[in-house]
């Protein structure tokens, strides 16, 4: 007798599992030892239930190879990183079958526990994330006024709930795809959102629904869930950890991650059964979410090592394959036991005077594009992330990018979000060189106590516009030579009060360069519009929430020389429907020559 113990203890064993009667049981005393998962009789188990098909219990054969419940692997691995291996397969090799038969499945049935109604993308009819989403991740640190699910958010916090509704537009996948998935694990009761099963689930109407999708979608960009990403793995490997969570007693579970070569056009499922395709394939049967109640494939060439998807139900459409192999790393797995985590606030924290970020340890700030065009980001070295000449380069040390997962998918082509460490001055272009015409962009940077954007840029094929912001996030300033008249956002989180601050300069045909600078000692912001005419005209808004509620200060139509400054005496504000102190600064020289109360136009 070998160190197995023996054929017969082996088929004991198998027989046990086979013949338990509820998963429950399946996951007790009758799971399958360390050995058994790992030996060559792995292989003769699967025979043995083939053996049971032939005798005519079909039903028990069903139980072994197509019901087996649980989540991940058995030799519990960190999956914190993405190149971190994988849970060996049981022998190094696929289980035999008969082609068509199943090697494991989860049990989710996607007429029943996928949802009925097809992954969507923006709409007046559909709610996303709220500032109580927002709250349930991240606490009352995402507030600068009081109220609950109601409060004001911190300017970080409001930037980046919206940037991550707008890539919402593009579909809900990732949130669908780990939304069904939970429910089906009874980690969520599906019950509280309207009906007995998840196929039954209505989308419209559903607000509660629609927002648990939101929260859910947008794990995706938060550790540990975005740093759990599988990435590493090649398909084979792909394919063993999926195998792993099948087994009896697994406590992990994944939704599955396509993407085209660059991590670009990614779309997400949940994966649901292993099937052998004969022939060395295997088949990755998923729930898609763009197809409702119709199990879909991803195949394996488990001898190439290789993957494919086809993405339409259209085959006239070739950019709907989704083609990888060992090299690619396209196809991924994200942990379920990640996205459960308590995950990590990217832009909580406030800002010192002196420009240091206070409560928060991530160090980084997010860049984000609304449009279609390029980025290219430079630091104060020279090194450069983004895109040059047409291809991506990648030279500073401890950037990366995402790629929110959509419904678009082949047709999404978008900018992915960039990540760069904070504490550095960043330059950006803005790089219209391949557009095919006039198209709208906003730019936005999002990091711990501030943020930064310009929103309204029509940026024409070939305009190059250009964006500095300063280490500490007190300075932007937008460069450019067309007739641009974006407005210009700048705003940050104190102890005191969080402050939010638009300009909006009209511009001209010969371009213009828009700076804002603030001083969080004195508590002023500086404006300087440089353009040809003498004279630029500005509107100007300020928005401040602390604890005693929000109040908001609007002007518009102030005129403003080009050699010259105007400065907000913002901290001197004394409140809603008071006048704020303006000071001129001819010839912007630092000292303050005129000065006056403008009064609040609301």
């Amino acid at each position: 007798m070998g160190p197995l113990g023996g054929k017969t203890a082996f088929f004991d064993e198998a027989r046990a599992y086979m013949l338990a009667p509820t998963p429950q049981a399946r996951a007790g005393p009758a799971k399958a030892s360390l050995h058994f998962k790992r030996s060559l009789a792995y292989r003769e188990t699967m025979r043995f239930s083939t053996v049971f098909v032939t005798l005519g219990l079909g039903a028990l054969s069903a139980v072994a190879c197509s019901e087996t419940t649980g989540g991940g692997p058995a030799d519990t691995q960190d999956a914190s990183t993405a190149d971190v291996g994988t849970p060996d397969p049981p022998d190094g090799s696929t289980p035999d079958a008969p082609p068509g038969s199943g090697f494991g499945s989860l049990g989710f049935k996607v007429a029943d526990d996928g949802f009925a109604f097809e992954n969507y993308g923006e709409g007046a009819q559909f709610t996303n994330l709220t500032g109580a989403e927002l709250r349930r991740f991240f606490g009352d640190t995402v507030c600068a006024t009081p109220g609950g699910d109601a409060c004001g958010l911190t300017p970080s916090a409001q930037r980046w709930l919206l940037e991550q509704n707008k890539g919402m537009d593009g579909g809900h996948c990732e949130g669908m795809a780990a939304l069904a998935l939970l429910f089906f694990k009874k980690t969520l009761p599906v019950q509280d959102f309207g009906a007995a099963t998840t196929g039954a689930l209505a989308l419209e109407g559903n607000t509660k629904l629609q927002r648990e999708i939101a929260y859910w979608f947008v794990t995706q960009a938060l550790d540990p869930t975005a740093s759990g990403e599988l990435k590493g793995p090649s398909p084979n490997e792909i394919v063993d950890a999926f195998a792993a969570s099948l087994r009896s007693g697994a406590t992990e579970s994944y939704t599955i991650g396509i993407y085209k070569p660059g991590y670009k056009e990614g779309h997400a499922m949940t994966p649901i059964e292993l099937r052998d395709l004969g022939g060395d394939k295997v088949g990755i049967v998923v729930y898609d979410n763009n197809y409702p109640k119709t199990e879909r494939i991803v195949e394996v060439d488990r001898k190439a090592n290789t993957w494919k998807y086809v993405a339409s139900t259209n085959p006239s459409v070739p950019q709907s394959e989704y083609l990888g192999d060992a090299t690619t790393k396209t196809l991924t797995l994200t942990p379920t036991t990640k996205r459960v985590a308590t995950q990590q606030c990217p832009f909580c924290g406030t800002v010192e005077p002196n420009g240091a970020i206070k409560g928060n340890t991530i160090g980084r700030m997010e860049v984000w594009l609304d449009g279609k065009a390029n980025l290219l980001v430079t630091d104060a070295g020279g090194k450069r992330f983004g895109h040059v000449g047409g291809a991506f380069v990648s030279e500073i040390a401890g950037g990366s990018t995402y790629v929110p997962r959509s419904r678009d998918l082949w047709q999404d082509d978008h900018e992915p979000v960039y990540r760069v460490p904070t504490g550095q001055a960043y330059s950006v272009t803005l790089d219209g060189t391949a557009l095919a015409g006039k198209e709208p962009s906003d730019l936005s940077f999002v990091a711990p106590g501030y943020e930064l954007a310009v929103l309204g840029v029509e940026l024409d094929p070939n305009q190059k516009d250009t964006i500095q912001v300063s280490a500490t996030g007190d300075e932007i300033v937008y460069t450019t030579n067309g007739s641009e008249t974006p407005t210009i956002e700048i705003g940050l989180a104190t102890d005191a009060a969080d402050y939010i601050f638009h300009v909006k300069a009209f511009g001209e045909a010969a371009g213009q360069e828009i700076r804002l600078k603030l001083d969080r000692v004195t508590g002023e912001l500086r404006v300087i519009v440089r353009g040809a005419d003498a004279m630029a005209s500005y509107d100007v808004e300020v928005i401040r929430r602390s604890s005693t509620g929000e109040a908001v200060f609007t002007h518009a139509g102030e005129q403003l020389g080009k050699n010259d400054a105007v400065v907000l005496k913002y901290a001197a504000w004394t409140g809603q429907g008071t006048p704020m102190k303006f000071g001129t600064d001819t010839g912007n020289d630092g000292t303050i020559d005129v000065e006056v109360d403008e009064n609040d136009d609301n």
